[in-house]
């Protein structure tokens, strides 16, 4: 996961590849609650020198970032995951709670068939303004890629989301 490069606005993108996520190997990495902290911090990072950096690039003020989450691979494991299921919904909740406008667009892509029940148990939590930021995109849906070019520049976007960027960052 992390932050990579900017959209065609000039916001950060970050882009988290929760697919591909080892919920037992990352429990045994750090505490839940270490990592709701961790989470905590990072908002406050983004808000605090991310987006004034960015706004100093951009020649105008950025306000908000772009998220892509990537949910290639999510499997029932991770999805019926209940440490999983807890750390983000208390993310969710700290974002809805501290920094309900810092993210102009959350784009879910390579939702597969069990991001439905995953979805069904983060969303009823969210705020109606945090669900008007949220796109979800089917796994092997056509539009996806068009819609992540619509937001944000081919080189500005890695390879694996459809992009040309080779820089070579995990994203």
């Amino acid at each position: 996961h992390g932050f990579h490069k900017t959209d065609r606005n000039g916001s950060p993108v970050y882009i988290e590849r929760l697919g591909s996520l080892d919920p037992s190997g990352l429990t045994k990495a750090i505490d839940p609650d270490d990592l709701i902290l961790y989470f905590a911090e990072e908002s406050e990072r983004q808000a605090t020198l991310r987006l004034p950096a960015a706004s100093l690039a951009k020649g105008r003020l950025v306000q908000t970032a772009l998220a892509v989450l990537d949910m290639e691979g999510l499997s029932w494991r991770v999805a019926m995951n209940s440490t999983c299921v807890r750390v983000v919904r208390a993310v969710t909740s700290d974002q809805d709670q501290h920094f309900p406008s810092i993210t102009t667009k959350l784009i879910i892509i390579n939702a597969p068939a069990v991001f439905s029940v995953f979805w069904s148990a983060i969303s009823s939590m969210m705020s109606a303004q945090t669900l008007a930021t949220i796109e979800v995109h089917k796994s092997g849906s056509p539009a996806t890629k068009q819609r992540l070019l619509e937001l944000i520049a081919p080189e500005n976007l890695p390879e694996f989301l459809g992009g040309t960027c080779r820089c070579g960052c995990p994203g």
